[in-house]
């Protein structure tokens, strides 16, 4: 999933992503960071923030699915980089 698809899926539940240098955010309606995405050699996916608690539990699950299929079309964009050198 491209950060295109990730950012109209996460709007649709309320909520907005953006790209920034190294990562990828996602911020709740009031625009507090509910969790993030390492976009950098690492992939870690961080919901330790305080607003992630207050999401319900349908949304923490379906961004929980969102973000691993963002993380695994990284992985693969990556692979395919390095076949192509």
């Amino acid at each position: 999933m491209k950060f295109e698809e990730l950012k109209q899926e996460v709007a649709k539940l309320g909520l907005t992503a953006r790209q920034f240098p190294a990562r990828t955010v996602i911020f709740d309606k009031s625009g507090f960071v509910v969790m993030s995405v390492w976009t950098d050699f690492s992939r870690v996916v961080e919901s330790d923030y305080p607003n992630w608690n207050k999401l319900p539990n349908k949304i923490q699950r379906r961004l929980i699915k969102l973000t691993e299929d963002y993380v695994s079309w990284l992985e693969s964009s990556k692979r395919r980089f390095r076949e192509v050198k």
